[in-house]
């Protein structure tokens, strides 16, 4: 799991062949949001959703993870609470995964929260349980789907 703000972002490029193309979008977003809906920039390897949502409690977000595709959510407007666990966890239990929309749940609670900010954003990885929307009123935030095999 990685937390970081969006003027850095040029420096994760490396980390994955879609993460430029990726961060080129999310940054272009931040600039001037688009429309929520799904913009797909390269069939069955990387769009960019944006969408608004309502903050919610702890208890009322669980736990997601994905195996196909990387999750780079950034914060466009409002304030978002994240949590995190480590997929690996022995207390985190897969209660279900749906492999065409490559969602998985956990009924384990997250390990940590912390704040993500306008401007800033997160890279979930296969590896890592997050539980998103967490907070108080209401989040537009830009979600990138990077294929794990590029």
């Amino acid at each position: 799991m990685i937390l970081d703000a969006l003027e850095f972002s040029h420096r994760w490029h490396s980390v994955h062949p879609g993460f430029a193309t990726a961060f080129g979008s999310l940054c272009k977003a931040w600039e001037t949001p688009p429309a929520p809906g799904k913009y797909v920039l390269e069939p069955d390897r990387l769009w960019i959703i944006i969408e608004r949502g309502q903050g919610r409690t702890h208890a009322d977000s669980p736990l997601e993870f994905h195996r196909r595709f990387i999750d780079i959510q950034c914060v466009l407007a409002g304030n978002e609470e994240m949590g995190w666990a480590p997929l690996t966890d022995e207390s985190a239990r897969e209660v279900s995964f749906d492999r065409d929309r490559d969602i998985g749940f956990l009924t384990s609670p997250a390990r940590t929260w912390f704040p993500v900010h306008p401007g800033q954003f997160t890279i979930f990885f296969p590896q890592d349980a997050h539980a998103p929307l967490a907070g108080a009123g209401p989040v537009l935030k830009a979600i990138a789907k990077v294929a794990v095999d590029w």
